[in-house]
């Protein structure tokens, strides 16, 4: 037994796509209310997005003011890092010849 393949009309398709677009709805919520199949409405959506461009609203100043104090944050937990993978000097005790340890007097008495 063979399915018929459902069609849609286009202006079905932008309805569904812009409100997945334009509201804070996720595809598969506006899936289930539209009675399609979330991946059907999730290829309309990147078809969308390749077609018309992936333009993002304009971000607001206090959204501005976040992304740069979490980008400010982001540099310095990335140069504790790089600080922290960085060897460590040897905390053995450095020997003499004859097996003894030796002591760092800061440039006295030098050998």
């Amino acid at each position: 037994m063979t399915r018929r393949r459902r069609q849609f009309s286009p202006e079905f398709k932008e309805e569904a796509v812009r409100m997945v677009l334009e509201g804070e709805r996720t595809v598969a919520s506006v899936a289930r209310e539209f009675g399609i199949n979330a991946s059907t409405l999730g290829s309309w959506v990147h078809r969308h997005r390749i077609v018309h461009g992936h333009h993002e609203p304009p971000v607001s100043g206090p959204e501005r003011a976040r992304i740069r104090e979490l980008e400010r944050e982001n540099a310095e937990l990335r140069e504790k890092l790089a600080f922290l993978k960085k060897q460590r000097p040897s905390s053995r005790p450095r020997l003499d010849d004859a097996g003894q340890v030796r002591a760092d007097r800061g440039g006295e008495g030098a050998p």
